[in-house]
């Protein structure tokens, strides 16, 4: 196994600065450690796991660097949403939507931060749909909308 190196700089400080990561040859003897994950179908894939290994996310392909920065941050989040550290997670979504609007996770993040703030006002549901809404309204042609009319009575508020 190698160390992980990143020719983008933004992505590979922020590669260096919240993630322990590990680089290896799939055609060769894959470690242990990456066997509690599953078959890689494609390279190249970034398994992204908690300290107690936990699979959060499996990023799939080349992203370009803004793509992939906003794909590690909503796995930051969603580590986050996972460890009940719910602030945290509103803070990390919240920049997603301002730092990454028209990424291809933006609606997601849009997603889980209505969860965190959801989470973070009491399990209120009134600030879930505020957030979920925004969804409809901001991207509208996003599966991501469809996956909040969860509660029974509620659908989203159509323009």
């Amino acid at each position: 196994m190698d160390a992980v190196t990143y020719p983008n700089e933004p992505v590979a400080q922020l590669l260096n600065k919240e993630f322990a990561c590990v680089k290896c040859n799939v055609q060769e003897k894959v470690p242990e450690l990456l066997l509690n994950f599953g078959k890689i179908q494609w390279t190249p894939t970034f398994v992204i796991a908690d300290h107690a290994k936990n699979q959060i996310r499996r990023i799939i392909g080349y992203r370009p660097p803004v793509e992939f920065q906003a794909e590690l941050h909503v796995s930051l989040g969603l580590i986050d949403l996972l460890h009940n550290r719910n602030r945290e997670a509103l803070l990390q979504f919240e920049g997603i939507a301002n730092r990454f609007p028209k990424s291809l996770v933006a609606a997601e993040s849009v997603f889980w931060k209505g969860i965190a703030a959801y989470r973070t006002a009491g399990r209120n549901r009134e600030v879930l749909k505020e957030y979920w809404n925004q969804l409809l309204t901001d991207y509208p042609e996003s599966t991501w909308w469809d996956r909040a009319a969860v509660f029974p009575g509620w659908e989203p508020n159509r323009p």
